[in-house]
């Protein structure tokens, strides 16, 4: 970032092709831990301390998801609008990021021994404290990528997540090849020495830029007052902005997470643990969506700030057709194959076979919430987004306790699946409602596959 920077209609964005590159590239580094995490700790953790790691990085991803939507998915839609310089913005999400992260993890820490209880796993609070420091050591890293994502530094995001990544899958083979991963405490201690090397990465890509950006333009006592006027503004549009779009966050986390709460209260960790094997697999859906959505929420927020709702209305298209026709095949490929790759990559937790089939159903419905998701926020309609998430979260929840006290894990992973197809119908009814978006336009742009790949590219970073 150079010191004009700040300047958000100053757009040096290399090509949409490489932008797309790199996002891909982004997006393959969770896939690669993702296998790491199978073949090393799965494998060498014993059940219960596995299922200590489960319960813990639960409630890590809980906090990281609902700080993400409460605080830096509205600077995102904030910074992509703008016309003028957005330092005062990125202040005032840094403080208030900040002060969130500060203040959950604390009440995490307060409340280590009934959380080891409700979630039925024994010696789970030790493991809290470490975790508060694997939270704080991200502040800087997930900041840092926001504003990245803004300027479209795709490149750069690739280069601190890789500063995570790489760390991380070499202490865990390490730790494997010495005979030390023995334990969910060190596995946390890994996590939080890669984040702090991929925090470390952040700061030096970004803050220094916007440091001199903030002393650059305070040279006058008018332009101080100006910038504090804009700082406070900042403020309350975040707040404003972030009230439902946090709320959004907490459901998303119960739709991502509360799979896994739900079967520790009702099944105990150990059961928890065997779901979460056959969930690792289910959570690259995730990384596609976080891919999808790192191009999305800027350019339609663009468009749609000019005024070129056609635009935003063929990106919702376009994006969900592409979608559609990745998805298809490799969720029918991975029902099918489930058994030969659940016996194959973890023997350990080879009755998990029926959970990934499961979960792995609910991949057709995924472009409908990725998009509509992204649309949505995009546009300004938070408040829609998080009523169609509120309703399919409580569908996917209800089903979900009633199939988990009856059928174990497996119901957790069909209540997963019916809430989604919930999800996904009520998102894109929401988002019908904002612009002109029909099944039948998207199945038409599907059959063009040879030519829509680059045309989707292009059309949704232009």
């Amino acid at each position: 970032m150079n010191n004009n920077a700040v300047n958000i209609t100053e757009d040096s964005r290399p090509s949409p092709l490489w932008l797309a590159f790199w996002a891909g590239a982004d997006k393959v580094l969770p896939l690669i831990y993702g296998v790491a995490m199978v073949l090393i700790p799965l494998k060498t953790l014993p059940q219960n301390e596995w299922a200590i790691w489960t319960v813990t990085q639960m409630i890590f991803m809980i906090i990281s998801i609902v700080a993400d939507f409460f605080v830096l998915q509205p600077m995102v839609k904030l910074g992509s609008e703008t016309k003028s310089g957005i330092a005062p913005l990125i202040v005032a999400s840094t403080i208030i990021y900040t002060l969130f992260c500060l203040t959950v993890t604390w009440v995490v820490i307060l409340f280590a021994l009934p959380l080891e209880t409700l979630f039925k796993t024994p010696n789970l609070s030790f493991a809290f404290p470490i975790m508060a420091l694997m939270i704080l050591s991200t502040i800087i890293r997930n900041i840092s990528i926001r504003i990245l994502q803004i300027f479209y530094r795709i490149a750069t995001i690739f280069i601190v997540d890789l500063a995570y990544f790489l760390p991380i899958v070499w202490l865990m083979y390490w730790g494997y090849s010495n005979n030390k991963l023995n334990n969910a405490e060190l596995l946390i201690n890994y996590n939080y020495y890669a984040f702090i090397l991929s925090s470390l990465c952040g700061f030096f890509v970004c803050t220094p830029d916007i440091i001199r950006s903030l002393k650059s333009k305070t040279n006058n006592v008018r332009t101080r007052i100006r910038i504090k006027n804009e700082f406070i503004t900042s403020f309350k549009k975040i707040i404003q902005i972030g009230i439902h779009q946090g709320g959004t966050g907490i459901l998303t986390v119960l739709q991502q997470q509360g799979d896994v709460a739900i079967v520790s209260a009702i099944r105990g960790g150990t059961v928890a643990g065997i779901y979460n094997a056959a969930r690792l697999f289910y959570r690259t859906f995730d990384a596609i969506r976080d891919a999808v959505q790192l191009l999305l929420v800027p350019a339609v927020s663009r468009a749609n700030s000019t005024g070129k709702h056609e635009s935003v209305e063929a990106k919702a298209i376009l994006a969900t057709a592409l979608l559609f026709v990745f998805f298809l095949p490799i969720t029918v490929s991975l029902i099918f194959l489930a058994p030969v790759i659940v016996d194959t990559i973890m023997p350990k937790y080879s009755t998990a076979v029926h959970e990934f089939q499961w979960l792995f159903t609910s991949g057709v419905a995924m472009p409908f919430i990725i998009v509509p998701s992204a649309v949505l926020l995009g546009i300004g309609k938070s408040k829609e987004l998080f009523y169609g998430t509120l309703i399919g979260t409580i569908i996917l929840l209800l089903s979900g306790i009633i199939l988990t006290w009856f059928e174990g894990s497996v119901g957790m992973a069909q209540g997963v699946s019916i809430g989604t197809f919930a999800t996904a119908i009520l998102l894109t009814q929401k988002m019908n409602e904002q612009i002109h978006f029909t099944l039948k336009s998207v199945l038409k742009q599907s059959k063009r596959l040879p030519a829509i790949f680059k045309q989707t590219i292009i059309d949704l970073t232009k």
